[in-house]
């Protein structure tokens, strides 16, 4: 499970665009993927990977072959958000 701070990226993009107001969606395109909003602290990461390994532990013996976890986690997280 991996964090990255998409916060800079986003706001260059935005930046470089003639928009004066509007909205921003950001999409994470991939079946596991998701976007999250929240404090970019080590500590807070780390309980949220508690929180969702506990949901959806890794080595639970699922049907799926390789990485069933990453998918149940993906379904209680929304792969987009709407900034504005």
């Amino acid at each position: 499970m991996d964090f990255i701070d998409l916060s800079e990226k986003i706001q260059k993009k935005f930046c470089k665009s003639a928009i004066k107001n509007g909205i921003v969606h950001v999409f994470a395109p991939h079946a596991t993927g998701v976007l999250i909003l929240t404090e970019n602290d080590n500590a807070l990461l780390d309980n949220i990977k508690v929180f969702l390994e506990e949901l959806a532990p890794k080595n639970e013996g699922y049907q799926h072959p390789s990485n069933a976890h990453s998918h149940l986690s993906s379904m209680i997280l929304p792969p987009d958000k709407t900034l504005q």
